[in-house]
């Protein structure tokens, strides 16, 4: 048995299979649910407040190790929210990270009663349970219960705008599920800043409907490029679990779908992304529910220990020795990445012979071969980067393709680093957004060069943003490698480029649309050392803040400068301009109390000058 949305019934329709509908409306059918089963019943299904409130509670309880961390409200207003439980919780630490979610089709009650209980056996279970102790000491576990709470209160598969929140996501989105664009809602966006700015090994998405383990691609039949990695966890996954027969499989095996969040969380950030189906039943009875928690709590506990295997290691500068935020290619997978602050970067892998390609901006690239990993080891491979000018796409935000293309191999890590004719054909009609991780600015003549990968031109238009949601400004448009000025678009400077095809050509066949190999940012100015030809010893502590941060640099320069402090998806939140115009060393003291938690980028410049100093901050 499938749950399908109505547009999903249409294709089973004109499909020509026979099948039967069961249940014609499943929220009117559920409607009475709470009532049936969590009458005069101690022990029931947790309701969206109590869940909130048990999240509140771990809290209070344990300080040391639990932490709530707030992403935005839902459409209708209700808490969108995680728990990060780790030893010293309010540190980042160079430990796996590994994220349980659950809840983003409301009607499906398993995932977030599964992901809550798990919440609270790590927590109460601290220092009485030996291997729990090791792993939460060793590991940080973030649990986000309810991606969907409007759903989860209404008892419905959509969110309050009756969008499916699991066909909203960026990678390979393709409009179904009523959903309106990449990342639409705001229950999207807070999940999406969860993972994007967090570099999770393995990320466990929870449903209810069937009893399977899934993993990308949905999108596509062909395998993903992890796909004996996947395999191996998913089957993990099912070995260690207590149930009689937990089917594993990719997921458009099962039916393809596109604008999945499995998919995204692989395809954007490489993470081990995977679906698990707890239950044949969306809401099964309490007694039931108990009875399924208790099948998957040993095979979770193995996907924390499972995070801790493969390779991993600190990325750093070969000359100051500091954190370099990268990007790591291992084999033919697709990327991974270091943490701004710590440079730590941790890959899932089976045993064997690998290697490691590093590509950072202002860095030089490094290739490492002949990397032994042993069966459930950790093999630390520490990597440093000597710096070299040079400014590319850091990473892949979003992509679509209209009526998506299977018959194209959809290679999106190819746009990544400096131009090596390896590109992605971004579709007929498709469009990609791609991150530069620091803002290209606006200097004298061209900013950006985007680069196409073959010989055979062809067009596109070219949009530049400060944000990752826009609002998008024109560059102009293009056929071929073509250079392009911000300032026609009116901007000072953009970290976030939009590429569209211009709808030439074929759809289904391989190389469709315009092949993107790079974006190349001509200002001469980024390098990975912080010491720059007019301003020197930029630094910013203390990091982690709280709401005053002091920055200091010294200046080779009379020019007055200016402070602009950037959040993680972009946007400028904070400028603050030093008018004292004197050479030598300066000291700044900075009111951040009005940003929220998490990652910033600093980026200090001199007026009319091309010198640029950034770092990376975070606000607890």
């Amino acid at each position: 048995m499938i749950h399908v949305i109505p547009s999903e019934l249409e294709k089973v329709k004109s499909s020509g299979l026979h099948y039967e509908i069961v249940i014609e409306n499943l929220n009117e059918f559920y409607k009475d649910f709470w009532i049936k089963n969590n009458t005069n019943r101690a022990d029931k299904y947790h309701s969206y407040d109590e869940i909130i409130a048990l999240m509140d509670s771990l809290v209070g309880a344990f300080p040391a190790i639990c932490k709530k961390i707030a992403f935005g409200t839902s459409v209708q207003g209700r808490q969108l929210c995680c728990l990060k439980i780790s030893d010293n919780v309010s540190t980042d630490e160079t430990e796996p990270e590994v994220l349980f979610d659950g809840g983003i089709h409301g009607d499906e009650i398993g995932g977030a009663e599964n992901t809550i209980r798990f919440a609270r056996h790590l927590c109460s279970n601290y220092t009485k349970n030996t291997e729990i102790t090791t792993l939460i000491d060793n590991r940080e576990i973030w649990i986000y219960p309810m991606i969907n709470p409007d759903g989860r209160v209404n008892v419905s598969r959509a969110n309050a705008n009756q969008v499916d929140l699991n066909r909203d996501w960026g990678y390979m989105w393709n409009g179904e599920g009523s959903s309106k664009g990449t990342y639409s809602q705001p229950e999207t966006k807070a999940m999406r800043e969860c993972i994007y700015t967090n570099q999770f090994v393995i990320h466990l998405n929870c449903h209810s409907g069937s009893e399977n383990v899934f993993y990308p691609w949905c999108h596509r039949p062909a395998h993903a490029p992890d796909y004996s990695n996947f395999s191996k966890l998913a089957t993990t996954y099912a070995s260690s679990s207590t149930y009689s027969n937990l089917v594993c499989t990719q997921s458009n095996a099962d039916y393809a779908t596109t604008g999945e969040l499995d998919d995204c969380s692989y395809g954007v950030n490489g993470t081990m992304g995977m679906v698990l189906e707890i239950s044949t039943n969306k809401q099964p009875s309490v007694t039931d529910m108990i009875k399924y928690y208790n099948h998957n709590l040993p095979a979770m506990m193995a996907l924390l220990n499972y995070a801790g295997y493969g390779v991993e290691g600190l990325v750093t500068d070969s000359i100051t020795g500091k954190p370099v935020q990268a990007t790591l290619f291992i084999d033919g997978f697709y990327p991974v990445y270091s943490d701004p602050l710590l440079g730590d970067y941790h890959k899932y892998l089976l045993a064997g012979t690998h290697s490691i390609k590093v590509i950072a901006n202002g860095y030089e690239t490094k290739v490492i071969s002949q990397i032994a990993v042993v069966d459930k080891k950790s093999t630390v491979q520490h990597i440093q980067l000597r710096p070299l000018k040079g400014h590319y796409i850091y990473k892949v935000v979003s992509a679509a393709i209209p009526g998506n293309n299977p018959a194209d191999e959809g290679n999106t890590p190819a746009v990544i680093g400096s131009p090596d004719k390896t590109s992605y054909s971004i579709g007929k009609g498709g469009t990609i957004i791609v991150d530069l991780q620091y803002p290209a600015v606006d200097i004298t003549g061209n900013d950006l060069k985007v680069v196409e990968g073959d010989a055979s031109a062809e067009g596109f238009t070219c949009y530049a943003g400060q944000s990752m949601e826009g609002p998008w400004k024109l560059l102009g448009t293009g056929k071929g490698t073509t250079d392009f000025d911000l300032s026609s678009s009116g901007l000072q400077n953009a970290q976030f480029i939009k590429i569209v095809d211009d709808n030439d050509g074929t759809a289904n066949a391989n190389d469709a649309g315009f092949e993107l190999d790079a974006i190349q940012v001509t200002d001469p100015s980024v390098t990975g050392i912080e010491e720059q030809a007019v301003l020197s010893g930029f630094t910013a502590y203390p990091n982690p803040f709280n709401n005053t941060l002091t920055i200091q640099y010294t200046s080779e320069s009379s020019e007055s400068i200016q402070l602009n402090v950037y959040n993680s998806i972009g946007q400028r939140v904070l400028t603050l301009t030093d008018t004292e115009q004197f050479i030598g060393k300066h000291v700044l003291q900075v009111d951040a109390s009005a940003l929220t938690p998490g990652i910033y980028y600093c980026q200090l410049q001199h007026a009319g000058s091309l010198s640029i100093a950034s770092t990376c901050i975070i606000k607890r």
